[in-house]
């Protein structure tokens, strides 16, 4: 069945409550998944009353009105992922072997399947204590990975339905302590699953990526720098540029700042082009907007490269946009002439300017900005492996309540007002950065 035709209503207890008034058996089975499935084995392994609050409170009806636990019920909930179902069911009853004892962290229970002398009981196969091993590490339950790990469990075992080891698991779970118990262990880093071929490294990102809570996404970070310090291969296409993105870390800061407001200028200011640092460049206010400025976050940016892959020179003494230096440090360097001299001979030709300086074209449908200088950062930045986000501010473009041409005049004269709304939003995220 399709997963978006699989709902469960907000009203769901109330519903299976007037089918049982009415007579439903509480313990019929259904023919779905091969049979033999019950109403409360279905409302446990489903994701769907998961999502939708009400799983707990739609089991305990089932219970209340005599539903039976089996003993494979909590290792149901185990296999489809559903956790806490599993410590419900456990927490009511449930008869739990060692694989759903494992899973759902009964240490005490678990240690009842070994005999004095701390071997396995006969009674027990080894495939329930690895399939037990695999749920502990998926689940987090640390002190029952532990206990099996000095009991027979071997770190490097290819087991269960994907034959992966232990460490993909708790890789894939998000699991600090216990990947930093495995790695005690020396596992084989470079071991590849049966299903899915990828290694306990490439199950950790897509944990990650899994989880969209960032506080969720925390451990992922510690967990896949300790895998590649101890060896774990890392696989050229993960750091290809297509794969490259924001740190989520720092967009999550981005989205705290920003639902906490950031003060920005409507009016915009004189600005002091020529640097000659005589007024204030808020001093002088010009233009007031017609639009209060708003702040975007993500979107999809088209960049492109004007200068023809040569880089633009500063010009020595030529104020705030060609000039060598901000406008607060010393305004010449002996360097800036030979360097100038040097990078300016590709623009000599005026058909460059001719051709720079018409009015670009409107950004195309599906992007919504061009952007050259923020996308050569960050490019170089992913090649680094360096955490990058930018902030821009539109100093060119539709609703000029001066009508000037497009660019570059509306880029003179607005500058400053984008420079600095921009350095206000960049200001708030720092301060917000440094205390997290």
């Amino acid at each position: 069945v399709e997963d978006f035709r699989q709902q469960t209503p907000k009203n769901i207890v109330e519903i299976a409550r007037m089918l049982l008034d009415a007579g439903a058996d509480v313990n019929a089975e259904s023919e779905a998944y091969g049979g033999g499935a019950t109403a409360l084995n279905l409302a446990g392994t489903s994701i769907h009353p998961a999502i939708a609050g009400v799983q707990n409170e739609l089991m305990q009806l089932l219970l209340d009105r005599g539903a039976i636990i089996d003993g494979g019920d909590v290792v149901s909930c185990l296999r489809n992922g559903r956790g806490p179902a599993a410590d419900y069911l456990a927490d009511r009853g449930a008869r739990l072997d060692l694989e759903g004892a494992a899973g759902v962290g009964r240490l005490d229970r678990v240690r009842s399947f070994f005999d004095a002398d701390g071997t396995l009981a006969a009674s027990v196969t080894v495939a329930k204590m690895y399939d037990g091993f695999n749920w502990a590490c998926e689940y987090g339950r640390t002190d029952v990975v532990e206990y099996l790990l000095g009991h027979g469990v071997d770190v490097n075992a290819l087991t269960g339905t994907h034959k992966q080891i232990g460490l993909h698991w708790a890789a894939y779970g998000g699991h600090l302590d216990i990947v930093k118990a495995l790695l005690k262990r020396a596992p084989t880093l470079d071991t590849r699953d049966a299903a899915f071929g990828a290694t306990p490294l490439g199950w950790a990102m897509h944990g990650w990526w899994e989880k969209k809570d960032p506080a969720q996404r925390a451990p992922y970070y510690e967990i896949l720098a300790l895998l590649v310090a101890a060896g774990a291969p890392v696989e050229k296409i993960w750091l290809s540029q297509d794969n490259a993105s924001a740190d989520p870390r720092m967009f999550a800061t981005v989205q705290t700042v920003v639902a906490r407001g950031v003060p920005l200028e409507q009016v915009s200011p004189l600005g002091d082009c020529a640097c000659l640092g005589l007024v204030d460049p808020d001093a002088v206010q010009t233009i007031h907007m017609p639009h209060k400025p708003q702040i975007l976050l993500g979107g999809k940016g088209r960049s492109s490269d004007p200068f023809i892959g040569n880089a633009f020179p500063c010009i020595p003494g030529s104020g705030d946009v060609f000039g060598c230096q901000p406008c607060k440090t010393p305004r010449f360097a002996a360097s800036d002439i030979p360097r100038f001299v040097q990078g300016a001979a590709p623009f000599l030709n005026p058909n460059f300017f001719l051709n720079y300086f018409k009015n670009p074209p409107s950004t195309p449908a599906g992007y919504d900005a061009d952007d050259m200088e923020t996308a050569a950062v960050a490019r170089v930045a992913a090649e680094k492996h360096v955490p990058f986000i930018g902030f821009r501010a539109l100093s060119d473009g539709l609703g000029d309540p001066l009508m000037l041409p497009g660019f570059p005049a509306q880029f003179f004269v607005y500058r400053q007002y984008a420079a600095e709304n921009a350095a206000a939003v960049e200001l708030a995220f720092l301060s917000s950065w440094a205390k997290r």
